[in-house]
């Protein structure tokens, strides 16, 4: 469900912003911690930079998690 979200996430927000905060996308996903969302969207291969979460271009949520 949340790498479904995440899909979402990146694709409707790359082309703008190429970035999302952080402490949003922990609540949407409902993670208990900040620590957790960046393992997360690092398993991904995102970029953490700051409070954002950097959104890949050529990001492929297509597939079943690792």
């Amino acid at each position: 469900m949340r790498q479904a979200a995440l899909g979402v996430i990146c694709k409707a927000y790359r082309s703008k912003v190429n970035r999302f905060p952080l402490d949003d996308l922990q609540r949407l996903l409902a993670f208990d911690s900040r620590e957790h969302v960046v393992e997360f969207v690092q398993h991904y291969d995102l970029q953490v930079q700051g409070d954002h979460v950097l959104l890949a271009r050529d990001a492929d949520f297509s597939t079943l998690a690792r």
